[in-house]
Parts: structure tokens; C-alpha cells; sequence
């Protein structure tokens, strides 16, 4: 989910914003069976981050834009759990960013 806010100058924009997305992560381990470590489980992880994202843009025609933009997220105490143990499989205090650079064209369909 996005909200932006746009500042256009003649042929030049200027867009920042405030970012949220929901990120799913699932892996898996070997976990012990018998107390030998041979059957692979499913260890997930959901969670809810925020971020920010600026960019400029700039119009080529009237209906065509070229923008970049950056975006930038932080994803805190990331955890693995699964239901059948009692324990996360990989957890950290620290806190991991995102960042994406993205190259878009843009076409307007109404103005």
C-alpha cells in the first residue's frame, strides 16, 4: 500500500511518500526425527513493515512519464516459527532494510 504525494514544476515531478507492505516468508530446515536430523520442515514468518519512498519524474510527452524511484523499508525482529516446536529457528534483535531503486514509464489513460 502506498500513499504519495506529487509536486509537479512544468515538465518536472517530485513524489514522496509513505510505504506499507506485508512481507511472507517461509523456508525450511532439517528438524530432528528419531534424534537425527533428517526430516525437512516449514518455518514461516508474516509480518506487517513500514517505509518511505522518493522519486522524480520527468514527462516526455503529455501523456508519458519516466520516473525513479526509491524505496526504503525496515523490517524489525525478523522471526521463523513453526506450530510443531517450541523454539524460532532463526530470530534477530537487529533490524534488516529494504531498498528498492526502481525505473518505470508511465502512460496516462485520462487527464
Amino acid at each position: 500500500m502506498q500513499l504519495k504525494a506529487i509536486y509537479e514544476w512544468k515538465t518536472c515531478g517530485l513524489l514522496w511518500g509513505f510505504l506499507a507492505n506485508k512481507n511472507n516468508y517461509k523456508m525450511q530446515f532439517l528438524v530432528p526425527e528419531n534424534n537425527v536430523l533428517n526430516k525437512l520442515d516449514d518455518f514461516k514468518s508474516s509480518q506487517i513493515n513500514f517505509g518511505f519512498s522518493l522519486g522524480l519524474q520527468y514527462r516526455i510527452f503529455t501523456r508519458f512519464l519516466i520516473d525513479v524511484e526509491y524505496q526504503y523499508y525496515k523490517i524489525k525482529n525478523l522471526s521463523l516459527k513453526n506450530s510443531s516446536f517450541d523454539f524460532d529457528i532463526f530470530k534477530t534483535n537487529n533490524t534488516f532494510a529494504e531498498r528498492k531503486i526502481s525505473l518505470g514509464i508511465s502512460y496516462f489513460i485520462s487527464k
